[in-house]
């Protein structure tokens, strides 16, 4: 009786999640996620209605449909979770990530067939319809769940906003983190039926979920922009925790100063922004806030003027030495990049910077030294 009632339930859910999903994508003011938020619904509902049916297809064509649909719901998640998080740092990942999900689908589709040509036997059965599954098809049915899921992680991970940065006192930002919340129940849920074998419990997380599916159609009816307004507490957030302080920034600026004073750091040859940020210890993105925000530069600028100035008082205290090795000295690679910046900060080659200070008799480096090199 039950499952009677379950697949009826599915099949009416899925027909009806198919339609909110074409309404969705003819939805103009839905805007970037209209194709996204359609296909994930569409997709679900497919995959529902399938499942209700059981059609008598082949297991390859069926299988193939199944991770078809499966892949077009883990994209929309990966869209909508990286819009909610200010878009991808690196738009090539994007592109890089779809083509390993259709190799993964492709992979899932054509591994069962290693059950026929190797002869093995059904020894196990599918929770969700009884059938009898190889070992590869039950791996293929294991793998199907685990694109989504690794998926949405990498959106997570990806984000130009971090999940950090999601703000906990928007009520919007709290009714979408429940939604999340209870999605991550059921698939937990129906991961845990799927490894202990019971139907029954794999039903019902499959049971919720549906539910879960209709009440967010609910919630994007009663607050159409929900998706825009997370993004922008989302946002302003981020830009919030972005900002630093003053006392923040004193401190900031006194284990540089320490860094640069004791250790002369800024002569390490390879120096990156990355390893400055572990010695200031603070994370690298704080750091290149800093200086735009409080020292009015960047980190290139920042070091080759004290690489330049360091230069400029060994060119007039060391005479003996050549300029190669004082570039080298200063922490540059080649004296070609050094000569550039050289020129570009102090507007004379070091040869001539060196010979003006040799043609000022009495005149330390530090009189002559131009004055866009930094203190």
């Amino acid at each position: 009786m039950f499952g009677t009632i379950y697949e009826f339930v599915r099949s009416g859910s899925g027909l009806a999640l198919i339609v909110v999903g074409v309404a969705l994508i003819l939805e103009e003011r839905r805007g970037t996620l209209r194709l996204p938020l359609g296909a994930l619904y569409a997709s679900v509902g497919s995959l529902f209605v399938l499942s209700a049916l059981n059609p008598p297809w082949p297991d390859a064509a069926s299988n193939g449909v199944v991770l078809v649909l499966v892949f077009a719901v883990s994209q929309s998640f990966f869209e909508i979770v990286l819009y909610m998080l200010g878009g991808e740092r690196s738009p090539r990942h994007a592109s890089r990530l779809f083509w390993i999900g259709a190799a993964w689908t492709v992979f899932l589709w054509a591994v069962p067939w290693l059950d026929d040509a190797m002869g093995w036997a059904r020894t196990m059965t599918s929770v969700e319809d009884m059938r009898g599954l190889a070992p590869m098809h039950a791996l293929s049915a294991a793998g199907t769940y685990a694109w989504p899921v690794a998926i949405t992680v990498t959106a997570l991970a990806r984000g130009r906003w971090r999940v950090t940065d999601i703000p906990r006192h928007s009520r919007v930002v709290r009714a979408v983190l429940a939604c999340c919340g209870v999605l991550v129940l059921a698939l937990s849920v129906a991961g845990l039926a799927l490894a202990l074998d019971l139907q029954l419990l794999y039903r019902v997380a499959h049971l919720v979920l549906t539910a879960w599916m209709l009440a967010c159609y609910w919630l994007l009816a009663w607050i159409p922009d929900v998706f825009e307004k997370v993004r922008r507490a989302i946002g302003a957030e981020h830009k919030r925790r972005l900002s630093i302080g003053s006392h923040e920034a004193a401190e900031i600026d006194r284990r540089l100063a320490r860094l640069v004073a004791e250790q002369e750091i800024f002569r390490t040859e390879g120096l990156t922004i990355g390893t400055l940020a572990r010695r200031v210890q603070i994370p690298p993105y704080r750091l290149s806030k800093h200086f735009s925000q409080h020292l009015r530069t960047t980190f290139p600028a920042w070091l080759n003027g004290l690489r330049i100035r360091y230069a400029c008082d060994k060119l007039g205290a060391e005479t003996q030495r050549t300029v190669l090795d004082i570039a080298m000295d200063a922490g540059y690679r080649s004296k070609a990049v050094f000569h550039h910046q050289f020129v570009r900060i102090t507007g004379k080659s070091p040869g001539e910077f060196r010979r003006q200070l040799r043609s000022a008799p009495g005149t330390g480096p530090h009189r002559v030294r131009s004055s866009k090199v930094p203190p």
